[in-house]
């Protein structure tokens, strides 16, 4: 006799069968809620700067006196000061500047909001920039090379404008998104360059050249008297012409009011070999002259990022 039917004929209360009890169902999902979206153009409230201590500032001071020993940091010291006052109102103070070499090799500086020191604030330059042994500065003299680090130090300010003063670090664009943007293009119109976007290229604003490699990716062609030649892909413009643009026109010079018919075999392959090159890079003449009047409208290919120089604390 089954078990069920002698429970009920002795009356004796009926046990479930661990066999087939069911387990218990799990309660119900809450729906979710979806958070509305945010109108484009809005910005998240960013946490304000921790503020530097008054020990703080006065070491860093201290350090940028201590430069004064040394004619190439108390160039950078003055250089910053002057950025400092005319782009940042006086806003902020001197950081550690050291001559060394950045984390990443293809970088020409780095700031980092904890210096090797111990510090905090710290702007990092090339050594080999001012040196004249970079690899993208190709026989430049020593004026050309400091209008170069020049631009460095600008780039690496704005950075440290975002740690101090604005506290909007762009952490999801590796330091390059719109705080630095929209500095970069205030302080840009004031030297009449051309604007830049993000470091992501979308948007209405997706050919403009990255604000990663500013302001070297929209500095006019002869600002670094030809010297800066840059890997392919590290700038938008001068990376493309710079080299075959100087040897094209030194051909066409040398060529004067000659008919190409009257060119010796040697010299025609050589101005064909040439602007066959240059075509190639930049899509042709027409195409570079073009860009060369609006620099602002060129589409850079950024595979390399040599001004990436956002915090080491935040990528």
């Amino acid at each position: 006799m089954g078990g069920l039917a002698l429970a009920h004929r002795l009356d004796l209360p009926v046990l479930p069968d661990p066999c087939r009890a069911r387990p218990a169902r799990c309660p119900a999902r809450p729906p979710r809620r979806w958070l509305p979206e945010r109108p484009a153009g809005t910005v998240t409230a960013a946490p304000g700067p921790s503020p530097l201590t008054e020990t703080e500032v006065a070491h860093r001071r201290a350090t940028a006196a201590l430069a004064a020993g040394r004619d190439d940091l108390k160039q950078l010291h003055e250089l910053w000061a002057t950025y400092n006052v005319r782009y940042y109102g006086g806003a902020m103070a001197p950081p550690y500047i050291l001559l060394d070499e950045p984390s990443v090799p293809r970088r020409y500086g780095q700031f980092a909001a904890r210096g090797g020191l111990g510090g905090r604030g710290q702007i990092m330059i090339r050594p080999s920039l001012l040196a004249g042994t970079h690899p993208h500065l190709r026989d430049a003299d020593e004026t050309t090379r400091r209008r170069f680090v020049a631009d460095v130090l600008l780039h690496e300010s704005i950075h440290q404008w975002q740690h101090e003063v604005a506290g909007r670090t762009d952490r999801g664009y590796h330091g390059h998104g719109p705080a630095f943007r929209d500095r970069a293009n205030e302080i840009g119109a004031a030297l009449g360059l051309p604007p830049v976007r993000t470091a992501k290229r979308r948007g209405p604003d997706a050919d403009l050249p990255s604000c990663a490699q500013w302001p070297h990716c929209v500095r006019p062609v002869d600002h670094y008297a030809g010297s800066y030649v840059p890997a392919s892909g590290d700038t938008d413009l001068i990376a493309q012409i710079i080299e075959t643009t100087t040897h094209a026109a030194a051909l066409w010079e040398q060529l004067g009011p000659h008919d190409l018919d009257d060119l010796d075999v040697n010299t025609a392959c050589e101005i064909s070999a040439v602007l066959a090159r240059h075509a190639v890079a930049t899509g042709g003449f027409t195409h570079v002259l073009k860009r060369q009047r609006n620099p602002g409208k060129t589409r850079p290919r950024s595979s390399g990022d040599p001004l990436n120089t956002t915090s080491r604390t935040s990528r």
